[in-house]
């Protein structure tokens, strides 16, 4: 852009909005982090409380986790030669 040239009030707001979506996902991502060390600290905790074995505790924590999974499924970039169709676990033991 020359010196002295005017934003267009459009690219402004566009601008405004996009730093605001890199702030919330900073942040999402900073509480994602912090989440799973405190989770990582207090597993032996929770498990000793509530009386869970490791794979109880497995199943538990790993929850925390699910909804993560499925919203990254569909953003993952998928093969052209890969059918939008196919089930999930078809594609990954083809791929695997």
């Amino acid at each position: 852009m020359q010196e002295g040239a005017e934003v267009p009030r459009g690219r402004e707001a566009m601008t405004r909005i996009r730093w605001a979506i890199v702030g919330m996902a900073f942040l999402g991502t900073t509480i994602n982090y912090v989440d799973r060390a405190n989770l990582a600290v207090a597993a032996p905790f929770i498990s000793d409380e509530l009386n869970l074995g490791s794979f109880q505790l497995g199943l538990v924590l790993s929850g925390f986790f699910w909804t993560y999974d499925t919203v990254k499924e569909p953003q993952r970039p998928r093969p052209a030669t890969e059918s939008i169709e196919m089930p999930h676990a078809l594609q990954e033991h083809q791929h695997g």
